[in-house]
């Protein structure tokens, strides 16, 4: 009994440890680099995955999925810029790239992996030619690679040997059916009369039990069930506007992390007093846990959250939640406020009766003089 409890207890904080693993854009280090002709990779030993923007992660494909447990070696991230203002965006666009990448691909970013962005930056971006190699290029050791595409070649072969077999045999059925018309043609008008009657007394029979449809009634049911999709985009597309003029302190030197309200008893204010929970949300809000990645403006508005939780319903509220959220204190690096990352681990707290956090990383990671200081003080009026 004891060695299966240990073996559970093992189990549990091995999940625990690879949930809250997750790397974040933060945590990279990137070369960059930049050519004027379309991307063209110098090996052969990697998997391509197709770059995205948004909150939803890349899509999934087969190659990515057989070197999930492989060794990564380099990650390289090929991106567009076709006129000179491109730069000023270039950083938010990337990181949500990246931050999309780790969400479905977690397990490629590992201890040893290097990261490198590529700009394909000429006015000729725009074109098909660029566009196909925009994405990511997965750099994998040779011996683990994966004989996917092979396999599909093979697979698609045989799939379509075998539709070529069944259509001939239709094919020669439905010549007959048409030779059939042109004999009862030939055979006079009183024939074809007789064949007309007959084939519009099946069209009636065909025809009535078509007129109640239920199954078009059914098809709309589902467009309407779904609802926590559209709410996720609702969520992304109701952030608030962010200024992009960052604010410059009195010292040059000056430095703080992002920090909400007036601290820490603020931020339990906050999501004590933002959950109205019933009691059959009560009762699950206890073995809840989630982990949140804020990404935050230089002005310190949300500009978009990550949650990672397994409770679909308290993901979606956490989601809204904190995009509801007001303007936290903007990080400050080097005098200047600067975008940032704030992690936190949020629980059910029996006590209050609420969540709330129990551990808080910012991204980047303050120097050890950085301090939490008003606006005022920083600033002045």
């Amino acid at each position: 009994m004891k060695k299966i409890t240990l073996l559970l207890t093992a189990a549990f904080l091995l999940v625990g440890t690879v949930l809250y693993s997750q790397p974040s854009y933060y945590d990279l280090s990137f070369d960059n680099d930049s050519v004027r002709a379309a991307f063209k990779s110098s090996s052969d030993n990697y998997v391509f995955v197709r770059s995205k923007r948004g909150v939803d992660g890349v899509n999934q494909t087969t190659e990515a999925d057989a070197i999930r447990n492989g060794t990564i070696q380099k990650i390289v991230l090929v991106f567009s810029e076709d006129t000179p203002e491109d730069l000023e965006n270039r950083e938010e666009y990337n990181m949500e790239r990246w931050d999309n990448l780790i969400l479905t691909y977690p397990e490629f970013f590992q201890e040893k992996t290097k990261y490198k962005n590529v700009c394909q930056c000429t006015p000729e971006a725009g074109t098909e030619a660029f566009k196909e190699v925009q994405g990511f290029y997965i750099y994998y050791k040779t011996a683990e690679k994966p004989v996917v595409k092979e396999e599909k070649k093979a697979e698609q072969g045989q799939k379509q040997a075998a539709i070529e077999k069944k259509e001939e045999p239709q094919k020669t059925a439905n010549a007959a059916e048409v030779a059939v018309p042109a004999v009862v043609v030939a055979a006079g008008a009183g024939a074809l009369k007789s064949n007309e009657k007959s084939a519009k007394e099946p069209e009636t029979k065909t025809e009535t039990p078509s007129k109640p449809n239920e199954n078009k009634v059914v098809e709309v049911d589902p467009e309407t069930e779904p609802i926590e999709k559209p709410v996720a985009k609702t969520v992304v597309a109701t952030k608030k506007p962010s200024s992009n003029k960052p604010r410059r302190a009195k010292d040059p030197k000056a430095c703080r992390p992002a920090f909400y309200g007036n601290g820490d008893e603020d931020l339990d204010a906050f999501f004590l007093n933002s959950f109205m929970l019933d009691k059959k949300q009560k009762k699950h809000a206890k073995k809840v846990e989630a982990e949140l990645r804020i990404q935050l403006n230089v002005d310190g508005s949300v500009k978009r959250v990550m949650v990672i939780c397994d409770n679909a319903e308290f993901k979606s509220m956490f989601e809204k939640t904190v995009m509801g959220m007001s303007n936290w204190n903007a990080a400050v690096r080097g005098g200047v406020t600067v975008r940032s990352e704030v992690r936190l681990k949020v629980k059910y707290d029996k006590v209050s009766k609420g969540f709330k956090k129990y551990e808080m990383t910012n991204n980047p990671k303050p120097g050890p003089k950085c301090k939490m200081q008003s606006d005022e003080e920083l600033f002045g009026s």
